[in-house]
C-alpha cells in the first residue's frame, strides 16, 4: 500500500511545517489501522505526489522489488479529483515501469465519498448537541 500524501515545495515547508506534519500524522494514523487490520506493516508506505522523497514512483517500485504482487496506490491526503490525481498521479505509477505479474491499482480519491460527508455531519451534530462544545 502507498499511501500517497501532497508534498510540498522547499520554501513552502519553511513557513508551513505543519502542513507535512498534519499530513504524515494522518497516513501514520492510516497506516496503524491497516496494521491493526492484518496487513503487513513492511508493506504499508507513505509516499509524496511531488517534492519530497520517496516518491510515487519510487515507492511502487519498491513494493514490487519487495515482492508485493498487488500495490495498492492510495491517494490518501489527495481527497478531491484534481489533475494531479487525474493525471499526475497515474503517470508518476506509470513511469514505476513494475513487471506485469505485479498488479497496480489506484484507488479514487475519497472526498466524495457519502461516508465522508456522513463522518462530518455526525461530528458537527454531536458538538452541536453537546452543551460543553458550545462557546
Amino acid at each position: 500500500v502507498t499511501l500517497v500524501m501532497n508534498g510540498q515545495p522547499e520554501h513552502h515547508r519553511r513557513t508551513h511545517s505543519a502542513f507535512d506534519v498534519q499530513e504524515t500524522a494522518f497516513c501514520n494514523r492510516v497506516r496503524l489501522q491497516l496494521i491493526e487490520r492484518g496487513m503487513v506493516a513492511g508493506n504499508i508506505r507513505p509516499c509524496s505526489l511531488e517534492w519530497r522523497d520517496p516518491d510515487v514512483t519510487e515507492t511502487v517500485r519498491h513494493l514490487a522489488a519487495l515482492g508485493c504482487q498487488r500495490v495498492l496506490v492510495v491517494p490518501a491526503c489527495l481527497p478531491f479529483e484534481t489533475v494531479a490525481t487525474r493525471l499526475d498521479l497515474l503517470v508518476a505509477v506509470r513511469h514505476a515501469r513494475v513487471d506485469d505479474v505485479v498488479d497496480v491499482v489506484t484507488l479514487p480519491t475519497w472526498g466524495l465519498e457519502s461516508a465522508t460527508a456522513e463522518v462530518l455531519a455526525d461530528a458537527v451534530k454531536e458538538a452541536a448537541d453537546d452543551p460543553l462544545v458550545a462557546t
